[in-house]
């Protein structure tokens, strides 16, 4: 998640998060300071769901065996990752831009070819998963069926055609 981007649900719309660094006791001070009023979504305390798993038992294992200022760490990565994801989505659309005589999928670096990928299957309303974008990538022009009805190829231009 990114302090900002563009909804995958509605490209209009810019979602701003500006309290995602902060933690959830910094939060809670917050919200009392301004008196409003805390509520705790009960999914959050199920030990059934692996995110809660993680939240409550492995990140605060590795905090206290391994790195104390893990919080911070993950926050720079989340960063880096971002700005770097930034690029690759960039170079995807300025790619996909071009010509498709021009084009030649396989010849791309696999960062670029997952990705442009990634922005065919968005635009069409599909879940962008690593498996289904595999898939299409490898081999190019191999049929994949992504839903009952619907069977898609990558040529090798990077072009995403129904079969």
């Amino acid at each position: 998640m990114k302090r900002q981007s563009v909804s995958l649900a509605d490209e209009r719309l810019n979602l701003v998060r500006p309290l995602l660094n902060l933690t959830k006791e910094a939060l809670r001070q917050i919200a009392q300071e301004w008196r409003i009023r805390h509520r705790e979504d009960a999914s959050n305390s199920c030990g059934d769901m692996l995110r809660n798993r993680l939240r409550h038992e492995l990140l605060p294992r590795l905090r206290r065996r391994f790195q104390p200022a893990l919080d911070r760490m993950v926050l720079r990565m989340m960063e880096i990752i971002g700005a770097d994801a930034d690029v690759a989505t960039e170079a995807a659309r300025t790619w996909l831009n071009l010509k498709p005589a021009l084009r030649q999928i396989v010849s791309q670096p696999v960062g670029l070819q997952r990705r442009v990928i990634q922005l065919q299957l968005r635009q069409r309303n599909l879940e962008a998963g690593f498996d289904l974008v595999e898939a299409l990538r490898c081999p190019p022009g191999h049929p994949v069926t992504v839903a009952p009805g619907l069977r898609l190829r990558c040529d090798e231009a990077g072009q995403i055609l129904q079969v």
